[in-house]
C-alpha cells in the first residue's frame, strides 16, 4: 500500500471511473506524469483530437498544454484503433510532426515498449491519422493518453518545445468482445408487401 502502489492506482482510477477526481497521475505538473508543453502556441495548436468516442475540439491552450482528462473513450484489448489530429495554423502553414502515447501498463509513464502508439514526421497535412492495436495484456482500467504536436520535428514524451502544444485525455482499457455471434435459426420472413418484411428467428 505505498504511495503510488497498485492498490493506489486502482482505487485511484476506481474512483475516476464514477467521475470522482482525475486518473491516476492527475494533471499535467505536481503528478506522476512526466510535464511536457509547447511554449508558444501563437502559430499553431492541436484543434481536434478523435478516437473511438473522443471527438474534442479546443483552442490553444495556456502555456501549451491542455489537460483533457475528463474526456475519455473505451478501449478493447486486441482491437485496432485510429487516432485523427487536426491542426490549427493561425497564419502560416508550418511542417508539425506528431506523437500519442498510451499508458499501457499503467505505471504513470510514457516510456514502456509499444507505449508510442503512433508517430508521425513532420508534414503539413491536415488532419494527419495513425492507427494501432491495444495490446492484449495491457492493464484493465483508466488510463492517461498523451497527445503531442511539436514544429518540425517529432516529440518525445517528456518535451518541453518551441512552438506547438501537448493534450492529455483518458482511455479505459477492456476486455474486447471475444464471443463470435451465433447464426440465426429458424428464420422465417411473413407478411411480405412491396416495401416491407417481419423476419424472425429463433
Amino acid at each position: 500500500y505505498g504511495a503510488g502502489g497498485a492498490e493506489e492506482q486502482a482505487v485511484t482510477n476506481a474512483w475516476h471511473a464514477v467521475n470522482v477526481g482525475d486518473a491516476f497521475g492527475g494533471g499535467n505538473g505536481g503528478s506522476n506524469y512526466c510535464a511536457s508543453n509547447g511554449n508558444s502556441v501563437a502559430d499553431e495548436y492541436i484543434s481536434r483530437v478523435q478516437l473511438a468516442d473522443i471527438n474534442n475540439t479546443s483552442g490553444a491552450g495556456s502555456g501549451g498544454y491542455q489537460n483533457h482528462t475528463a474526456v475519455e473513450t473505451d478501449l478493447a484489448k486486441g482491437d485496432v484503433y485510429t487516432i485523427t489530429i487536426t491542426p490549427t495554423w493561425t497564419g502560416t502553414v508550418y511542417s508539425e510532426g506528431y506523437a500519442v502515447w498510451i499508458d499501457y501498463n499503467q505505471d504513470g509513464d510514457f516510456s514502456d515498449s509499444g507505449e508510442l502508439v503512433t508517430s508521425v514526421a513532420a508534414t503539413q497535412n491536415t488532419p494527419v491519422s495513425g492507427s494501432f492495436t491495444v495490446p492484449t495484456n495491457a492493464s484493465d482500467g483508466a488510463t492517461r493518453m498523451r497527445v503531442s504536436m511539436k514544429y518540425n520535428g517529432v516529440p518525445s514524451a517528456c518535451e518541453s518545445f518551441s512552438y506547438g502544444e501537448v493534450e492529455d485525455y483518458t482511455v479505459v482499457v477492456g476486455a474486447g468482445d471475444s464471443q463470435a455471434p451465433s447464426v440465426p435459426t429458424g428464420l422465417s420472413v411473413s407478411n411480405i408487401t412491396q416495401d416491407a418484411a417481419n423476419v424472425s428467428w429463433t
